[in-house]
């Protein structure tokens, strides 16, 4: 029993010390990293969940660029397939932040904002693709809308106006992620830049930017959903349900994760044990899961988000883009999501002004500036 008494004092002393040593130097405990080797092996579970997390990782970055190479090679529809592989593009830089994030754990807090950051164009990405599936015209966009039926949720007509008024909200819930997600990204960085790990302004400050992350996500996955669900006969074709799983499930499952295993660790529901880590179980685990998901969301989005349409197009006689800087240009510039807003931020200007039925005299110039959005290269 003393010798037990002996271990417990110095096991707190080390604890102590170590939380000292961070309040001076500003850092983590290194005792929130300790962990043994696994039974029977020389790894520990940090690196064992690396070695599955690199696979996970390796495998769907294949596949990834597997449809990227098959866009490109059939290269037919500019305005869809930009939006396509922007989508692709983000589960990328997904996968690998959340790789680094299980490799390093130190940077976890760092890395995650950014990756939730670029989880916020692929949604404004699927919106996007879906407005292009509905209204390939440009000048017709506005018409189009304006003369859609007007539904309640259980699909009953509400009105005879038509839904252009309707169109312009759900473009608001979507779009505002984006200066949204980009506020929570310069708060989050500058709160760690600023502030010790463990201190209480840290643990408030995150709890804040959490709570303003999920309402921002929940506001643009409403939207999407509330629009995919009108427009479900008309995106059928396109397999906009399955575009919309494939990539909603990650960010879903992946918000959810975070909520659960913080809450497991601030309300101690969980404890680190001789071979898990503090840090193993709040950084590791739930970055090692998203790997994982990445990879099953990589085999959706082989039927998802196929190049088959567009290679059914090319041995019909289409000539597909190749050879063509812009076509690549498109795939990397951001522009043509954040010019959409000129579109929104005109749109909604008047919305106290007029009604459904009645469109602006400038109705084609806004149709322009949306489509200016849309496909602007």
């Amino acid at each position: 029993m003393a010798s037990q008494e002996t271990q417990k004092q110095k096991l707190l002393q080390l604890v102590l010390a170590s939380f000292a040593e961070a309040e001076k130097t500003c850092t983590i405990p290194t005792i929130l990293f300790f962990q043994d080797k696994l039974p029977g092996t020389s790894i520990t579970f940090q690196r064992l969940m690396v070695a599955l997390s690199a696979c996970a990782v390796g495998i769907s970055i294949a596949i990834f660029c597997y449809l990227i190479i098959g866009h490109q090679l059939y290269w037919t529809s500019t305005r869809e397939q930009k939006h396509i592989i922007k989508i692709i593009g983000t589960l990328i830089v997904f996968g690998l932040l959340s790789f680094f994030s299980v490799v390093f754990l130190r940077l976890a807090p760092y890395l995650i904002p950014i990756a939730q950051f670029y989880e916020g164009f692929g949604m404004v990405s699927l919106f996007m693709l879906y407005i292009i599936y509905l209204t390939p015209e440009d000048a017709t966009r506005e018409q189009f809308f304006d003369n859609l039926e007007r539904r309640w949720i259980n699909g009953k007509k509400k009105t005879d106006r038509g839904s252009l008024r309707w169109f312009r909200i759900v473009c608001l819930m979507v779009f505002q992620i984006l200066p949204a997600r980009t506020g929570t990204l310069i708060a989050s960085e500058v709160l760690r830049s600023v502030t010790c790990p463990i201190t209480a302004t840290r643990q408030y400050g995150n709890l804040g930017i959490e709570v303003i992350s999920g309402v921002n996500t929940a506001l643009t996955v409403a939207g999407v959903i509330v629009f995919e669900r009108r427009m479900h006969a008309e995106l059928q074709p396109h397999h906009g349900v399955l575009k919309l799983v494939a990539f909603k499930s990650l960010v879903g499952l992946q918000a959810t994760q975070a909520i659960i295993f913080s809450t497991l660790a601030s309300k101690r529901i969980w404890s680190p044990s001789k071979y898990v880590s503090y840090m193993d179980f709040l950084e590791g685990v739930p970055n090692f899961m998203v790997c994982w998901e990445v990879f099953f969301c990589s085999l959706l989005f082989l039927k998802a988000y196929s190049f088959a349409p567009y290679k059914a197009k090319v041995q019909q006689g289409a000539v597909p883009q190749r050879g063509s800087s812009k076509a690549f240009v498109a795939l990397i510039n951001p522009l043509d999501i954040w010019w959409g807003y000129r579109y929104l931020f005109t749109g909604h200007l008047r919305l106290h002004k007029e009604s459904d039925s009645n469109l602006p005299t400038k109705k084609h110039d806004n149709a322009a500036q949306l489509e200016d959005g849309l496909t602007r290269p």
